[in-house]
């Protein structure tokens, strides 16, 4: 009866150690591949590499309407644009004028490699709200569409905004912004050409 007794209890112990070692093995396999997946999701890639085109200093030339048919208001500005946190965000600090005012801007640009888009922040002087939009790349690797809801101040609600980029050669590039209408219809409302400074 001892001998039975004993082997049930070693039996049971053996069973027990191999279950947990079991469960150890799972865990340690799951740490090592959520370790692979993170380490890819937050390595920087061809898509980031893209972005250091737009670091460094540009000179801006802004072309801008109020509203359709309204005249053509030209001014002139400048942009800073520099690599950060290990080449995964693009910052661009804008400054210039904007309906005669002084103006500045910061942008923050990144490529989520999760969600395998590109993703734009923006905040400036001209109010107090924050701006997103997310798009792609499209085949040529030159031209860069997003698109995002802004806030509308005239009625109160969002407004669609299309912004597209487009690198013209390796000292220019340009942004053109779109606005939806209450028809449906894109009012292009401002063209901004960069011409990097040297």
């Amino acid at each position: 009866m001892k001998r039975i007794t004993l082997l049930l209890v070693t039996l049971g112990l053996i069973l027990s150690f191999s279950t947990v070692t079991l469960v150890a093995g799972e865990q340690e396999m799951d740490e090592k591949k959520m370790m692979e997946m993170w380490t890819k999701y937050s390595t920087p890639g061809d898509a980031h590499k893209y972005l250091e085109f737009f670091a460094g200093h540009w000179q801006a030339e802004i072309k801008s309407w109020m509203e359709p048919g309204a005249p053509l208001v030209v001014s002139k500005g400048e942009s800073k644009g520099k690599m950060i946190l290990g080449g995964r965000y693009l910052e661009m600090w804008h400054k210039g004028t904007m309906m005669g005012q002084p103006f500045e801007g910061i942008e923050i640009t990144g490529y989520d490699n999760f969600k395998k888009l590109f993703l734009s922040f923006w905040i400036d002087t001209m109010g107090t709200g924050f701006y997103l939009t997310e798009g792609k790349l499209d085949k040529s690797g030159k031209v860069r569409t997003e698109k995002g809801l802004w806030d509308d101040l005239m009625t109160g609600g969002k407004s669609k905004v299309k912004l597209v980029y487009t690198i013209v050669d390796k000292d220019t590039h340009t942004m053109e912004m779109y606005m939806g209408m209450p028809d449906g219809k894109e009012f292009k409302n401002m063209v901004i050409k960069y011409t990097r400074k040297k």
